[in-house]
């Protein structure tokens, strides 16, 4: 297996830090959304991070709203792998008059701007609460995310349809499901997970910066992007409310990028020798 470099190492260190605290950080500190101490406490042995303009533990929340960003992104990058790859496999092995209609949806889709499309699903959807916003801002997401997994699938598929063992399989009379699920898609899973991990780091900035323009997760739900606008409200007397969000969302971003960039690199290691030569 080749080795991987120390970068890559730390970041998916980090992820795992994160997902630790995402996990059992509200529970070791104080509760994220109750005041618990006063306003604009510097940090402490008490409040690490310290408190924000309502008193509330800024290390607490920022735990939470890992765990919604990842629950988020994990969530609505399992349904674009769902979608895509149902449609993707459809778009090869398919009837002529679904494939057709399916190859031409996903190009419209890329189309529109993934932000922008988002923003206008969330405010079709009219959330009142804030279990409704999380699962506007979940759909939203995943119905601009599944098409560049389709594309991915269908570019992958139709180069192992016509392998040797693929043609055996169907020559026996196996169907097309089983010749799919058993000697198709085992190729492709190195290759979604890296990608997944890739498209992650997008699917949580995009998660943010919804939260960050007041449409996306809603109070008194933590989200890095809602703790980001907060804080620059407060900025010029307070900038350190601003630097934490701030550095655990773009640590996070990086992390996730290093660490899909390292699996693909693994998944695909006649490219990158191809590309060294």
């Amino acid at each position: 297996m080749r080795k991987l470099g120390w970068l890559f190492r730390i970041a998916f260190g980090f992820l795992i830090l994160l997902v630790i605290l995402a996990v059992i950080g509200p529970a070791i500190s104080h509760p994220p959304f109750e005041r618990v101490g006063g306003p604009y406490l510097p940090p402490s042995g008490e409040f690490w991070l310290g408190t924000d303009d309502q008193g509330r533990d800024v290390f607490s929340r920022l735990c939470y709203g890992a765990r919604v960003s990842l629950g988020i992104g994990f969530a609505v990058q399992a349904l674009a792998l769902v979608i895509g790859i149902g449609l993707g496999v459809t778009a090869v092995f398919g009837p002529k008059w679904l494939r057709s209609p399916i190859l031409r949806l996903t190009d419209a889709m890329f189309a529109f701007p993934d932000v922008l499309l988002a923003i206008l699903i969330i405010g079709v959807w009219s959330a009142t609460s804030a279990a409704q916003s999380l699962v506007a801002v979940v759909v939203s997401l995943a119905i601009t995310a599944w098409p560049t997994v389709v594309r991915l699938v269908k570019t992958q598929v139709a180069a192992y349809k016509d392998r040797e063992f693929v043609i055996a399989s169907r020559a026996l009379g196996a169907s097309t499901f089983y010749t799919v699920t058993r000697h198709v898609l085992p190729h492709l899973w190195g290759t979604l997970l890296a990608i997944s991990i890739v498209d992650l780091a997008g699917i949580i900035l995009a998660e943010s910066a919804l939260s960050f323009l007041g449409i996306g997760v809603q109070p008194p739900v933590p989200s890095w992007g809602s703790m980001i606008n907060q804080a620059r409200q407060e900025m010029a007397g307070y900038p350190i409310l601003l630097l934490w969000p701030c550095l655990v969302l773009s640590l996070a971003i990086f992390s996730l990028n290093f660490v899909g960039e390292g699996l693909r690199s693994l998944t695909q290691p006649k490219s990158r020798t191809n590309a060294k030569s």
